[in-house]
């Protein structure tokens, strides 16, 4: 019978402060871990990489978490730490940078070529390089010129395939910077693009209470709203009170149903002024609410698609 595995045993890392500031370094995702730390390479702007003593670290921020996968590239500024830790009775140190802000990249020229290499199968650094070389390449990739792309020495039509499929869009990073300035989470960025196009970040500016039905919070969204300059009195801004209304009662009662003259009373205890008598009506129009009868339903999932059409 085989000995049961003996436990890890983790000792409480010593975190001592270095000299180095890192000021919008870019660093490589090469190793998710636990918690929101990844293994990172330093990349110059040759696309070649700065080689340490230690094992560099990158503590990103909890909005953050879902995009910092492997391969993916960041601009990271913030203060670089040594921290000692023991595993099993072996010392482990390693350097981390706890980043204060971050930047998703979309790469280019030479840090293109290193991406290319590290994220789509079958093209390696000698093809990668081939690629940047091409002054239109996004432009073949962008219109699935499948002949043009099949011309440079090496390509096939699984790889052409692979990078139609993996090239990085546009519209992803800027929806993506825009999340990141909001302090937003970044996944959203794929769902936003994925319905709205290159119209994403047009779209949730123009009815920000879209994300609520994506999971973002009544509270999260409120900041985002005031920062777009929207005040209580903006119509997007009422029927977003009143899902959230909504939402609450279902989740206390057990009921999708809540009538008129509840809504209008908690719409205004939210709202901390006396909310007009016909907000279940705005909500309805802005498509966060239903109206059945005399009473507003929550839609669910319906709700993102009734903003979609």
């Amino acid at each position: 019978m085989n000995a049961t595995p003996s436990p890890v045993r983790l000792v409480r890392p010593d975190k001592v402060a270095s000299n180095i500031v890192h000021l919008r370094q870019v660093v490589q995702v090469r190793k998710c871990r636990a918690w929101g730390y990844a293994t990172v390479d330093l990349v110059n702007k040759d696309g070649s990489v700065t080689s340490r003593d230690k094992t560099l670290v990158v503590k990103f921020p909890e909005h953050a978490l879902e995009v910092a996968t492997e391969g993916s590239l960041w601009e990271v500024s913030g203060k670089e730490y040594l921290k000692k830790f023991s595993v099993n009775g072996f010392v482990v140190n390693e350097y981390t940078i706890d980043a204060d802000e971050i930047k998703f990249l979309r790469p280019s020229g030479k840090i293109l070529a290193r991406w290319l290499s590290s994220n789509i199968k079958g093209i390696g650094s000698v093809i990668a390089k081939r690629l940047v070389r091409v002054r239109n390449l996004n432009d073949l990739i962008e219109s699935r010129d499948n002949d043009a792309l099949l011309e440079i020495a090496g390509m096939s039509e699984e790889r052409v395939q692979r990078l139609f499929e993996q090239w990085p869009a546009p519209n992803l990073y800027k929806t993506i910077e825009w999340l990141e300035e909001q302090q937003l989470p970044l996944n959203l960025g794929n769902k936003l693009v994925g319905i709205f196009g290159a119209d994403a970040i047009e779209k949730v500016k123009s009815h920000p209470f879209l994300l609520m039905a994506m999971g973002v919070s009544f509270q999260k969204t409120m900041v985002v709203a005031s920062d777009l300059k929207l005040s209580m009195t903006d119509n997007c801004v009422m029927a977003g009170v009143a899902l959230h209304v909504a939402v609450r009662h279902s989740a206390e009662t057990g009921s999708t149903v809540i009538d008129a003259k509840n809504l209008v009373r908690l719409c205004s205890d939210v709202m901390k002024s006396t909310a007009p008598v016909t907000i279940g009506d705005i909500a309805a129009e802005e498509g966060l609410l239903v109206k059945v009868g005399n009473a507003y339903q929550v839609y669910g999932k319906a709700v993102m698609e009734s903003v979609v059409a």
